[in-house]
C-alpha cells in the first residue's frame, strides 16, 4: 500500500478528506494511530480489484448523472496517466 502526499498534506492542514484507496488503506492508515469516522467507513465486498471498489464508492454515494459523469471522468483520467506512464517509459 501507499499512502500519497495528497492524503498526508490534507492531514497536516487538519482538512477532512476522502481515501478513496486500495482494500486495506483504512486499516493501514490506523496501524499509524490515525482515528477514522467508522461509521462512515465501507465495506464494498470482497477486494476483487481497485476499479471495482471505487466504482462501488461512487454509486454508495452519487445518483444519476453525477455518478455516470464521475466514472467517466475517472476513466478518462486514468487514461490520460497511463498514456503519460507508457511516455515516459520510451525515453
Amino acid at each position: 500500500l501507499h499512502i500519497t502526499e495528497k492524503t498526508f498534506k490534507a492531514i497536516a492542514l487538519e482538512m477532512p478528506f476522502v481515501l478513496m484507496a486500495p482494500a486495506g488503506s483504512l486499516e493501514y492508515m490506523r496501524s499509524y494511530g490515525f482515528k477514522t469516522f467508522e461509521d462512515l467507513d465501507r465495506d464494498f465486498g470482497p477486494p476483487l480489484n481497485d476499479e471495482y471498489h471505487f466504482y462501488a464508492a461512487i454509486d454508495a454515494h452519487f445518483q444519476g448523472f453525477n455518478c455516470e459523469r464521475m466514472k467517466t471522468q475517472s476513466l478518462n483520467l486514468a487514461t490520460v496517466m497511463q498514456i503519460k506512464i507508457a511516455q515516459e517509459n520510451k525515453k
